[in-house]
């Protein structure tokens, strides 16, 4: 699976006709037809987030080729939301597309003309890249996506629910199956509550927050395995504005 790094202009880039996305076609134009009719609007956000900052430099396509010119193994999305901005009439079958695209290109910004790829001989030799790139999580082969926790510690939110599940993990006190079976957005509404806040000594400390009563948050936290957001508003109107104390309760 011999391969090079190469920096490629993106006219001599054709989509890929057999592109999983869509069944094959016949034409280059057609295949534009068809990637726009499948991810159109996250196209145009991509084209977007191009235009402003360029193609994301960790990130090469995969490409091979394919008689005189080079074929998109992966990153079709990308070279679609290049070639539209360059040439935004290629979206004219999908007005609200080539509304959007005609919209940025009014922005600051430019439309990069070349672009870093890894280059294979042909399909087969790039094929296992490829897979390991679309296909999931391939048990630890391939990209695994952060759950909204994680996404939550990356973007540095401030998160009662998040908080209090990490305090309780990291000292042993509930598993990992626990935290899974806990819904996060759940744990923070009831989390909030001025009745359960005073119950549980919670304390807001800049943008953290401090529990005083542990054994009583995991005896909250365990309650509200496998419930819904709608339990805690049957609770709260149950038990008055602040109720959560059903939730405390061994």
């Amino acid at each position: 699976m011999k391969h090079r790094e190469q920096t490629v202009k993106v006219t001599e880039i054709h989509l890929d006709q057999e592109n999983p996305r869509f069944p094959p076609v016949s034409s280059q134009r057609e295949a534009i037809n068809a990637m726009l009719a499948d991810q159109g609007e996250k196209i145009a956000t991509l084209a977007l987030d191009i235009y402003q900052y360029g193609l994301n430099p960790s990130t090469k396509l995969i490409i091979f080729k394919a008689g005189s010119h080079f074929v998109d193994g992966d990153g079709n999305r990308r070279i679609t939301a290049l070639k539209i901005l360059e040439t935004p009439s290629l979206a004219d079958h999908f007005p609200k597309i080539r509304k959007r695209i005609d919209s940025v290109l009014k922005r600051p910004g430019s439309v990069p003309s070349d672009v870093d790829c890894v280059v294979f001989g042909d399909r087969d030799s790039a094929r296992h890249w490829i897979s390991i790139n679309h296909g999931g999580a391939l048990d630890g082969r391939g990209h695994i996506d952060w759950n909204p926790e994680q996404k939550d510690r990356f973007e540095r939110k401030p998160s009662i629910g998040l908080e209090a599940l990490d305090i309780l993990s990291h000292r042993g006190l509930i598993t990992n199956d626990d935290k899974a079976r806990v819904n996060k957005s759940t744990l923070d509404r009831l989390l909030s509550y001025k009745e359960v806040k005073s119950q549980l000594s919670i304390l807001k400390k800049g943008e953290h927050f401090t529990f005083g009563s542990i054994d009583h948050l995991k005896i909250t936290v365990l309650n509200l395995r496998g419930k819904a957001v709608d339990e805690v508003y049957t609770a709260k109107k149950r038990g008055g504005p602040d109720s959560g104390a059903s939730f405390l309760e061994v």
